[in-house]
């Protein structure tokens, strides 16, 4: 019995690493040039489409003035739909600070609009700091719309909903203008509780 127990927890734990492995190839068989990979790979069902996979790279972006160099981060995203033995790619977004970098905090599905489908949801943060000045972060939520198997985009759409707009408000943490600021919007958990109570 106990044999049968390990070579059980054995195969669990081979197959996990199979998974992850497979993703970190696919990742980086679709890796830009000049970029690395910025975020977990992710493998989901969604939409109607099994086995579809997200993903994340980042580049350096140098931006030199009078006062200096400066660098930060761009981030690309994109959708992987198995076609056959290859994927077809959809570019999600670009994520990017004028001059920090960008980091991805969460990338999760839920309800934000009328119809039954969930919404792609990503969370990003960018962190700012000028001593004596502010000294905080800024959560920054991104809504997508869905799309079928009939119509597979270039680029997806962000989603058009009015409501939405409260979560570009009470979006950063930290300290600014003399005052303490706390963000109600910082993870996955806080972004479906305010969906909930609008409704969706």
């Amino acid at each position: 019995m106990k044999i049968r127990l390990i070579f059980f927890l054995t195969m669990l734990s081979f197959k996990s690493f199979s998974q992850n492995t497979n993703l970190e190839k696919i990742a980086l068989e679709f890796k830009p040039k000049a970029h690395a990979i910025a975020h977990q790979p992710i493998k989901a069902n969604f939409w109607g489409f099994k086995n579809a996979v997200i993903l994340f790279y980042d580049t350096v972006i140098t931006d030199t003035s009078e006062y200096g160099t400066y660098s930060h981060n761009r981030i690309q995203s994109f959708i992987l739909i198995p076609d056959g033995s290859s994927y077809k790619k959809i570019l999600i977004d670009e994520f990017e600070d004028d001059n920090v970098d960008t980091e991805i905090l969460s990338v999760f599905f839920a309800n934000a609009d009328e119809d039954s489908e969930k919404e792609l949801i990503i969370l990003t943060s960018n962190t700012h700091r000028l001593q004596y000045l502010y000294d905080g972060t800024d959560y920054t939520v991104y809504f997508y719309d869905n799309f079928n198997s009939n119509k597979i985009p270039k680029k997806m759409k962000s989603l058009n909903n009015p409501k939405l707009d409260i979560f570009s408000k009470n979006n950063f943490e930290g300290f600014l203008d003399d005052s303490d600021y706390i963000s109600k919007y910082k993870n996955a958990e806080d972004i479906k509780k305010e969906l909930k109570q609008l409704g969706y």
